[in-house]
């Protein structure tokens, strides 16, 4: 088992392996044994949160998951925005109305023609909800 707190005054991330006594202590009064980790590892007890864990899966990189420089996700291409859901125009992604209106520099007739293909097939204009928030790049 292990303890695995945050100490977020400093940053810190401390991990604390208990063995089987030291475990059945934790069990039978939680709090103390925090608050005698703190005297041990020098953190204030009101500065941290922690959990409990017996598989702490910690080898995750988002780059080497999505790609490097994050370039499989979506962003608004207005605001900025990481996208999930929202317009897809031709390349250009908007994650609202707003966005979307001014992709088209306040042109709402042409936004609109542009939308009304959107039940098409292969239509390259329309508003969705995408399962994920990255694409796969062409």
């Amino acid at each position: 088992m292990e303890i695995v707190i945050l100490e977020y005054s400093d940053g810190k991330v401390i991990r604390v392996s208990l063995n089987a006594v030291q475990e059945k202590d934790f069990n039978k009064d939680s709090d103390t044994f925090i608050e005698m980790l703190s005297e041990i590892y020098s953190f204030r007890v009101k500065d941290i949160n922690w959990m409990v864990t017996h598989d702490l899966d910690e080898n995750h990189n988002l780059s080497d998951d999505i790609g490097e420089n994050c370039e499989e996700l979506r962003y608004c291409d207005n605001c900025g925005k990481l996208m999930k859901k929202g317009y897809y125009l031709d390349g250009y992604y908007a994650c609202s109305d707003e966005c979307c209106l001014a992709l088209y520099d306040g042109d709402k007739q042409l936004m609109q023609e542009d939308l009304s293909y959107a039940g098409e097939s292969n239509s390259e204009y329309y508003y969705t909800e995408w399962e994920t928030f990255s694409y796969e790049p062409k």
